[in-house]
């Protein structure tokens, strides 16, 4: 039999089925179980001299059998004209936690480098999510970061 009840002696725990449930449906998320993808639009003329893309970049938290938990996402659309100068930027959130127990608490910072006259733009948006299960709660506090090129290159 593998389910014992713990004891209260000090003596090690054995997980019981609530603690096992609680490990597979709300972590542990750490950075090791974080996947960062990243979509890039076609480039698209926009008139003679402009041209516009779009990309975003997704933080997704996982347990230990890769079940989505939790995921974070910068998305960015974007224009420069032929100096290579980015002349319109929009940037926007968005997210999700379609795991058991998690919950978006909302986008926690937010900075932007370079932009419009400039030759990049870099954005940085964090968000917060929480877990609470058995009494316990975890955070996760995901950082996506998206860096543009007045041609079009993302990282």
């Amino acid at each position: 039999m593998w389910y014992k009840p713990a004891k209260r002696d000090g003596s090690p725990m054995n997980l019981t089925v609530a603690a096992l449930v609680a490990a597979l449906l709300t972590g542990p998320v750490t950075t090791d179980h974080e996947t960062t993808t990243l979509h890039r639009g076609p480039i698209v003329k926009v008139g003679k001299s402009v041209a516009c893309t779009y990309a975003s970049k997704r933080v997704t938290g996982k347990n230990l059998v890769g079940m989505t938990l939790w995921w974070y996402q910068l998305n960015t659309k974007w224009c420069w004209d032929k100096s290579m100068t980015i002349t319109k930027g929009v940037n926007y959130p968005s997210q999700d936690s379609p795991g058991p127990f998690w919950e978006f608490d909302g986008n926690i910072t937010y900075a932007q480098d370079g932009g419009r006259g400039s030759g990049f733009w870099e954005v940085t948006r964090q968000g917060a999510f929480h877990c609470t299960f058995g009494g316990l709660t975890t955070h996760r506090y995901p950082v996506v970061k998206l860096h543009m090129d007045g041609g079009g290159d993302v990282e």
